[in-house]
């Protein structure tokens, strides 16, 4: 637990094969991407809990057939795509990129998407609910340049 690690790209279940990552303490500082699982058979699981601290100045992807957890801690992405599976219960999530953030098909919460007790969403640019889903607000916090509601 504790220090830090820089790195340029991560690469987690990648090259035909499975992998995982924990980070409960200290910090893990990628300067390109985050890449979890391949496009193929590969599977990957990226774990951010406790005190961890995880930046990524570029696109972090969660591909299919993988998945992300982020229970505490903080993740700091330019870009959020996920293709797998994102859960998150607990801790902070900062998109940092220009785009804008949507609930919607396409989106890294998908259409469905509650910030509950204990979940900090930070967002430099805008967040979109898409027409047909639905975004609830129970005991989270949510900071961003404007909200667009289209959805319920």
């Amino acid at each position: 637990l504790g220090g830090t690690d820089n790195v340029g790209t991560l690469l987690i279940g990648s090259f035909g094969g499975t992998g995982t990552y924990s980070l409960s303490g200290g910090a893990l500082n990628a300067s390109t991407s985050v890449s979890i699982g391949g496009t193929g058979t590969e599977t990957g699981v990226l774990n951010v809990s406790g005190a961890g601290r995880l930046t990524d100045s570029g696109n972090l992807t969660v591909n299919s057939g993988s998945a992300m957890y982020l229970s505490g801690g903080t993740l700091s992405v330019n870009n959020l795509i996920v293709n797998g599976q994102f859960n998150w219960t607990t801790g902070t999530l900062n998109i940092n990129g220009l785009q804008t953030t949507t609930i919607g098909t396409g989106g890294p919460f998908g259409s469905v998407f509650t910030l509950g007790s204990g979940q900090n969403l930070n967002l430099y640019n805008s967040l979109t609910v898409n027409a047909g889903s639905l975004f609830t607000m129970n005991g989270g916090n949510l900071t961003a340049y404007s909200l667009i509601n289209n959805g319920t």
